[in-house]
Formats: structure tokens, sequence, C-alpha cells
């Protein structure tokens, strides 16, 4: 199901029976599941701060792509609800929600799990966020695509596994976390280990270096044109550890940065770990 030119791509999950652990209010009234990839593609990359005291922001985080998302679903939601009925309530919208998401991605056809732990698709390799949406009626679901997209890598070199700096891939499409710039960067954990502060970088959010190196990725990727929530490339450090939590909330709202697991404490802790790498290792 095609819901936007290619670049919102949903298929269907019936019946509805993701991997893991399920709130109670995704279950009641939802025999079938939509589950959607909206794809931001790799046009927006840019050159790497010339200054290495403003901090970047990755490419998948310089737009709101998840209200984007959320949004379209809801339009979406209003056009079944006219044809087919049901309450508002039925169309329930999955978007960094407990659900896990990757699982329903791959179990609907989306996309395969690559060895970088990520969903990669047909359409916009693994550049892409996941949405979801329960329906109210059962549909024909729609099966997993077979294959693997990773066989023509080196399963004990895959490319993606040798460029993380931390070495937090496996290979085999699981990650060691604690080991994940990713995982602290989005607010996680009150300290970062040393060997991960080590490779950290001018990263004051987001970690791409396993989907820079994917092969699928290679190749000119056109996502969805998102304007909501618009961030430049790269931020001043000081600026940010001046700012108040009360002015950092406002600079950052609606955007992916202004996300409430992460929060002006969390902005401010990334910024002091690109500081604190360059008062170690970039002298």
């Amino acid at each position: 199901m095609v819901l936007d030119a290619g670049f919102v791509r949903g298929r269907f999950l019936a019946p509805f029976n993701p991997h893991g652990s399920m709130p109670e209010q995704y279950r009641t009234g939802s025999p079938s599941l939509l589950v959607a990839a909206l794809g931001y593609g790799n046009q927006n990359h840019t050159e790497p701060a010339s200054d290495p005291y403003r901090g970047v922001i990755a490419p998948f985080a310089r737009r709101n792509y998840y209200r984007t998302a959320v949004r379209r679903l809801q339009e979406l939601a209003k056009e079944l609800r006219l044809r087919y009925g049901g309450a508002k309530a039925d169309f329930r919208i999955l978007c960094n929600s407990p659900v896990p998401e990757k699982p329903l991605a791959v179990a609907c056809g989306l996309g395969v799990l690559g060895r970088n732990g990520l969903v990669i698709t047909p359409e916009a390799g693994s550049l892409i966020i996941i949405a979801a949406m329960t329906l109210p009626f059962e549909v024909i679901g729609d099966g997993p695509i077979t294959g693997h997209y990773c066989a023509a890598c080196d399963p004990d070199l895959p490319p993606c596994a040798e460029a993380c700096p931390t070495k937090g891939l496996c290979g085999d499409g699981s990650i060691t976390l604690s080991r994940c710039i990713q995982w602290y960067a989005s607010g996680r954990e009150e300290t970062v280990p040393a060997e991960v502060v080590r490779h950290w970088g001018n990263r004051l959010y987001g970690c791409t270096a396993c989907q820079d190196a994917c092969v699928h990725n290679r190749r000119p990727l056109y996502g969805v044109r998102v304007e909501e929530g618009s961030l430049p490339a790269h931020l001043d450090l000081h600026e940010l550890l001046e700012m108040s939590d009360e002015a950092m909330k406002a600079r950052f709202k609606g955007t992916a940065l202004g996300f409430s697991w992460l929060g002006p404490q969390g902005i401010r802790r990334n910024a002091r770990m690109i500081l604190e790498y360059l008062r170690q290792y970039k002298k």
C-alpha cells in the first residue's frame, strides 16, 4: 500500500500478533495493523563542521519526521473512518512507543533486518522512521520479504560493523547497547563509558556510522520533504551550555531534540561529551 508516492510505504500485518510485550490499549479491538515507513533520504547530508565546537545533528533528527508520519496516518485514519466506519479510538497510532517497531516492520514485509540491527527497505534503504496504526477490521496481511539483503556482505566483516566506532555491532543484527553511541546520545544512562567517550566525536545527537557504510544507502535516496521541526546540521556547543532550561525547551519545541526523554539535561550532557572528547582525545 503506497501512501505517498513511494516515500511513505505501508503494509498490513494480520492477525495483529507482534513480538514482545504489548500495552493493553493497543490490543483491544485491533485485529489488524498498518505499519508504515517514512524515508528521509540522504540528500540533506552536509559536510562536517569545520569548527570542532559545533555539535552535529544526525540527518534523521534535522526534521521532525516522526510527527510528520503521525499526522499523515491521522489523515489516513479520517479517510478510513469515512469509508468503513469505526470510532476515532479504534485507529491508534504507534510511533516512538513501547511497541517493538522493527519486528513489526519485518513481519509485514516493509523490509528485512540488516546486520546493523536496522530495517532495510527496498525503496529507502535503512534511512527511514517507522510508524504504525491499529485497524478495527481484519485485512489480508502482507508476508515478510524473502531473501537476505545483507547476503552480499562478508558475514565476518560486514561494512556496518566495521564502521561502528565503538564496535557495538555484532554483525548478526544484534547490538551491544552498552557500546552504542546512539543509545547514550538519546539520553539513556547517566554516565558514559570512557571507551564510548573516546569515539564520541562531535555528535550532538545521533550516530549514523553504520548507516553511512551500508551498501543499500549509497545510492541517491530521496526522502519526504518535511519542514516541520527544522534544525541546522550543526549547533554551537557553548551557546547550548549557556541556555536556561526554559530557553532550550523553547528552542527545540516541536523538533526531534524536543522529545521528553532527552530534555535540556540530555542535550547538555551530549554537548559536554563532545567537549570531553576534544579535551582528552583530539589534541
